[in-house]
């Protein structure tokens, strides 16, 4: 076990957390910033103020529980916890692309205590984070650069959060870049979801991955850039398996 205590004079920096070790972390008196990696594992005691942890992963790659009055955020992906020594004062928690949250006791009006991750109450039962995920963008492909093939419509995408809405009525032909975690493809009208599901998608060893379908004589193509670097995708169930946002039918 590794041990991390921050010191008033520390304060003005962030404190990172990585992973491997399993850190004890203890915290002062003044607002502090705790960058945590994901996968990492750490009990953290921030001390006073209202100090911000910052995880560099999505809201949704954890779980969140109470343990006494410590929340315990669960990585899925590793099973690997941190956990948050709360009070009434509250530290502010953040993911990666979505607004901060106050972590905090809550006094009631009844005089009950609430303990709480932004308006969403803990328990002690692992739950999905249902505050601070990323709002995704709606984003059509429909009918995008048709009848100028090989060139492409182009979206660059590395910051922002979208929802890319295709349906398999309108044609299309388009190239995203810096599609992450927080972004979604969503299709829609696809007679034959099966048929898609194994027969849409290739990649290249650039690790660009395209899913092309044609329905009725009308094509649709969409190019991921550098999302599968060192993996083969062949299907939607590899596709999927990325760390990238998922493929859905509507």
């Amino acid at each position: 076990m590794a041990k991390l205590i921050w010191s008033e004079t520390d304060a003005p920096f962030p404190a990172q957390i990585y992973g491997g070790p399993n850190w004890t972390v203890t915290g002062s008196k003044e607002i502090e910033h705790y960058a945590v990696e994901s996968g990492a594992q750490a009990s953290i005691n921030t001390g006073g103020g209202v100090d911000a942890i910052v995880f560099d992963g999505l809201a949704s790659d954890y779980t969140v529980r109470l343990d006494g009055t410590n929340a315990v955020f669960t990585h899925t992906a590793t099973n690997h916890s941190v956990s948050l020594k709360m009070g009434l004062e509250g530290d502010h928690v953040s993911f990666l692309h979505g607004d901060p949250m106050l972590l905090q006791i809550v006094r009631n009006p009844d005089q009950t205590i609430s303990l709480k991750l932004g308006t969403q109450e803990l328990t002690s039962t692992d739950s999905e984070i249902t505050d601070g995920a990323p709002a995704l963008t709606d984003q059509s492909v429909d009918g995008l650069d048709v009848n100028v093939n090989p060139a492409a419509a182009t979206f660059d995408v590395w910051t922002d959060s979208y929802n890319f809405q295709d349906s398999m009525t309108i044609a299309n032909h388009v190239v995203i870049n810096g599609y992450g975690a927080d972004d979604q493809i969503t299709i829609s009208g696809a007679t034959d979801q099966a048929d898609f599901a194994a027969n849409a998608f290739s990649s290249n060893a650039a690790g660009d991955v395209t899913i092309d379908y044609a329905q009725g004589g009308i094509a649709s193509t969409i190019m991921l850039t550098g999302v599968a670097v060192g993996e083969s995708v062949f299907d939607l169930a590899s596709f999927n398996a990325l760390p990238v946002g998922d493929l859905v039918f509507a």
